[in-house]
């Protein structure tokens, strides 16, 4: 660690502040650390810099992009310009877009598709990420952000969060991935990449004990501990804008985080009646049971997508005065602040949920991913306030929604006993990260 008093950290794998969890892990990330080292400056590297208006506010934050799409139009020939190379353009010129890229074309099924690539052995094979080298050596560490980057899921991005943390263990730096979900890998060429990238990581800080016993299970062990997710910190964050149309002492106020993501893991026949069945749900919260509902959009890559969604619901549900979706603009903490206000919660994305419940609300979450359960089993201590997504109907969702409005109260209680215990194991990451440094231990395994 330099001996300036003013540590330098490189944040990777943040995809963008589209993302109001990925922007909540920036924004904690920063402030953990800062508990720490007060005078610390940060370098985000993102894929998406154009979007990360809302981190602005962030004292001491360079904001870069993170991923160099076009570093083959800034090196010389003698950088690597083979035949092989520009045979290879040539094909990808005549290919649709995405097809050889891996983007608009990949979806979380593309995994099948991926095929054997080896870690770089060289600095040829981090093109992509070769812009980073100067920052990535005057940094105190490398940190990787993102919460469940690393997983096969997300097809071939997850090169997007393995290469940077591959390059900084190339050049010697020392690298920590920092409140992570990771679980196993079907494809073994790629579990052995990362495995020898968790084996290089100086320190590897996991939000569930799945994440442990997996990384255990694969002989990653000696570098691992367990804390709690960042954003449970994030403070909420009122304006103007935040304030919902209804007096919320008068009314039982149901935030829902739905989602169009749904069309990645069910058919879409199913996708249809899910759709179906959400406007009869709504139409009855508001009908038979006065309810009010305010539609939360927690993710819009890289475009509307869940405003879409939402937006189209709101039209066929007919409620005018009883469904208000939120505003464009609104960051993180605005949002959060948005959620505050429910009497109960209804998540499909992860971080919306640690939204909720983060502030002790009620939260009933629909599950596409391991780490929804894990989720609720380290919240509540159990999956009941929890639908797979196949499994979402209108009688499942009255049936959930009025078992948890009927246990509000106790469910309130338990959570504020258990929400502290969490936030001070989200702070404990910024603990062993000073450790790592200031003891300068490498930990090998």
């Amino acid at each position: 660690m330099n001996k300036t008093n003013t540590p330098h950290f490189l944040l990777v794998g943040h995809d963008g502040c589209h993302n109001r969890g990925c922007e909540a892990l920036v924004r904690t990330t920063v402030s953990i650390l800062r508990e720490e080292f007060p005078n610390a400056q940060f370098t985000v590297a993102v894929m998406y810099p154009e979007h990360e208006g809302p981190l602005t506010d962030i004292p001491g934050l360079k904001i870069i992009p993170g991923y160099n799409t076009v570093a083959h139009l800034l090196v010389s020939n003698s950088s690597g310009d083979t035949l092989r190379s520009r045979l290879l353009r040539k094909v990808k010129n005549w290919l649709p877009y995405g097809l050889v890229t891996g983007k608009s074309l990949f979806t979380r099924k593309a995994k099948m598709v991926l095929r054997p690539q080896l870690r770089p052995e060289n600095e040829r094979g981090f093109l992509h990420v070769s812009h980073l080298k100067n920052i990535m050596l005057n940094s105190d560490a490398v940190i990787s952000i993102g919460g469940d980057i690393f997983n096969e899921d997300y097809g071939a991005n997850i090169f997007y969060a393995m290469e940077p943390v591959e390059y900084a263990q190339f050049l010697g730096r020392k690298t920590i991935i920092f409140g992570a979900s990771i679980w196993e890998v079907k494809t073994r060429w790629l579990e052995d990449r990362m495995r020898e990238m968790f084996k290089r990581t100086d320190l590897i800080t996991v939000r569930d004990k799945e994440t442990q016993s997996y990384l255990r299970s694969i002989g990653i062990n000696k570098n691992v501990v367990h804390v709690a997710d960042g954003a449970f910190l994030m403070p909420a964050k009122s304006s103007e804008r935040t304030l919902l149309p209804w007096p919320t002492c008068e009314n039982k106020i149901i935030g829902f985080n739905g989602s169009d993501q749904i069309k990645d893991y069910l058919p879409q026949s199913k996708c249809q009646q899910v759709s179906t069945d959400f406007i009869k749900f709504f139409q009855s919260l508001v009908d038979q049971h006065g309810c009010k509902v305010v539609f939360i959009p927690h993710d819009c890559l890289p475009g509307a997508h869940e405003r879409d969604f939402l937006f189209a619901l709101e039209q066929m549900i007919q409620r005018p005065g009883d469904v208000f979706l939120l505003p464009v603009g609104l960051d993180a903490p605005e949002t959060k602040d948005v959620i505050r206000q429910c009497h109960a919660f209804i998540a499909m994305r992860f971080h919306s949920s640690v939204a909720a419940l983060s502030q002790c609300i009620p939260t009933l979450g629909m599950s596409h991913s391991k780490k929804f359960p894990s989720l609720h089993r380290f919240v509540y201590g159990h999956t009941e306030y929890l639908i797979n997504y196949e499994d979402i109907s209108f009688n499942l969702l009255l049936e959930k929604l009025k078992k948890l409005l009927d246990n509000r109260e106790e469910i309130q209680r338990k959570l504020k006993e258990r929400i502290p215990k969490i936030q001070e194991q989200a702070r404990m990451g910024g603990k062993f990260v000073k450790d790592v440094l200031l003891k300068n231990i490498k930990t090998e395994i």
